[in-house]
């Protein structure tokens, strides 16, 4: 377990031993995403193998949906949308394990899937709809941003219902059957925050640190770089033109996979990293909004243009990611974070504190390992380098150097990884730790990826 799922599960361990969440850690998932970790390491802890079965299920969950989405329009091009999106998620090894996004991805298609069924002419049932709203709910508690995906399916819902010439009763029966189960759960999980005393520490996130985490982003054309390297963008122009030009049936369908591609991309270019598995949601819906190029009721020469193109794209595409499953596999980037984090293990004695100040996707491996917390409630550093000058950014260096000498770490472990640098340099914009290691700390060992810094006490005058 690496990444961000050691992140999460050191999350989870630190919920489990009676820490405050957003107080005791400066994090800023949503407490969707600490409930699920939370959960999931009672009863797991840090096994890996559980870990991957538990993503690999939600993979079969998500392939499913997607399948279902598409299968009323065409069966077999269903079947390849879902293996396209699958396939992706796949593709990434490791890295993408048991992501929040892609846990969002599935909710999304699942409520599309309940709000649509397999005959849009036939009003949802009402199971349908709450465990739709359900679906919608748990992905706004992981990333609020989805809750403008969760007003566009209500409009789809509404759509579908006005085809079906429903009357304004049943229209607002259906809205409500959709909505109240979703911000119930919303609800709920924010509930959660202030029953454990985490509001006053979310809003300080929310108000200084949200803030500064936004403003980390790409340039516009890195990421529009970033994108075109990632197979499925290449799908876009056929994802946006096949719900168009095929029909004349299942509008509300096709209007409901236009919504998800837009969505997903308005999800990308929002969080501005250009992470991978920040396109979970976009791939989702391009993979059988692309397929619909072979649902085509009548064979016109636009139309069989567009189902070749689709066609070579979806084969060449197919080929990348199986391509880049085959590079995730023999590159030895996990390897080398596992063998970070075991560097670190072995160099702790029992009694020592630490902090860790840079990657945590491995050492934080190594701490959820032992059940040994870090001295501050800082798991990340990358939000202390950009922008140094600003107020926002210096007045988190400062709380991170005030937590730090209050706690006095017998160790702190540096690693060169971090984003978006992965270079010792950019400590140069964070002075007040160099001066506090300078003074305070010794340097016990070095290597190209990690230092490790030990206290040491005051000279005796």
């Amino acid at each position: 377990m690496v990444f961000d799922g050691a992140l999460m599960a050191y999350v989870g361990m630190r919920l489990l031993d009676g820490g405050v969440p957003y107080v005791d850690v400066y994090d800023m998932n949503m407490p969707g995403t600490y409930l699920i970790h939370q959960a999931w390491y009672a009863v797991f802890g840090m096994a890996a193998l559980p870990w991957r079965l538990l993503d690999l299920g939600v993979a079969l969950v998500a392939g499913w949906g997607v399948w279902r989405l598409l299968r009323p329009a065409d069966a077999p091009a269903a079947l390849l949308a879902a293996v396209g999106f699958v396939g992706f998620h796949q593709m990434h090894g490791a890295y993408a394990v048991g992501e929040r996004d892609f846990w969002l991805a599935t909710c999304l298609v699942l409520a599309t899937v309940g709000v649509l069924g397999d005959d849009e002419t036939r009003r949802p049932s009402a199971a349908a709809l709450v465990a739709a709203g359900l679906a919608l709910g748990l992905a706004v508690a992981i990333k609020p941003l989805a809750g403008l995906f969760a007003v566009g399916l209500a409009g789809v819902l509404l759509l579908a219902g006005r085809r079906r010439a429903q009357g304004p009763g049943a229209l607002v029966a259906d809205q409500l059957l959709l909505a109240l189960p979703a911000a119930g759960l919303v609800a709920a999980a924010f509930g959660w925050v202030v029953a454990r005393g985490g509001a006053p520490g979310l809003a300080i996130l929310v108000d200084e640190l949200l803030p500064v985490h936004t403003r980390l982003v790409l340039p516009l054309g890195r990421q529009l770089l970033l994108l075109a390297l990632e197979p499925p963008s290449w799908l876009l122009p056929v994802a946006v033109a096949a719900p168009l030009l095929v029909g004349p049936g299942h509008v509300a369908r096709r209007t409901a996979l236009l919504l998800g591609v837009a969505y997903g991309l308005v999800h990308w270019f929002w969080q501005g990293k250009a992470w991978d598995y920040h396109l979970h949601p976009y791939v989702a819906f391009a993979w059988p909004a692309a397929a619909l190029a072979w649902s085509l009721p009548r064979p016109t020469t636009s139309r069989a243009v567009l189902s070749v193109t689709a066609a070579v794209l979806a084969g060449l595409v197919l080929t990348l990611q199986a391509g880049w499953t085959w590079v995730y596999l023999k590159n030895d980037h996990v390897g080398l974070l596992v063998r970070n984090g075991d560097d670190l293990a072995a160099r702790l004695r029992p009694d020592d504190t630490v902090q860790i100040v840079g990657d945590v996707g491995s050492g934080l491996r190594a701490l959820v390992a032992e059940g040994r917390p870090m001295a501050t409630p800082f798991v990340y550093d990358f939000h202390f380098y950009e922008r140094a000058d600003t107020p926002e950014v210096a007045r988190w260096q400062a709380r991170f150097l005030d937590d730090l000498r209050a706690a006095q770490p017998d160790v702190i472990f540096l690693s060169v990884h971090s984003w978006p640098s992965n270079a010792w340099e950019r400590f140069e914009a964070f002075p007040g730790l160099t001066e506090l290691l300078e003074e305070d700390y010794a340097l016990e060992e070095e290597t190209k990826a990690w230092r490790l810094y030990r206290h040491q006490a005051p000279a005796t005058p």
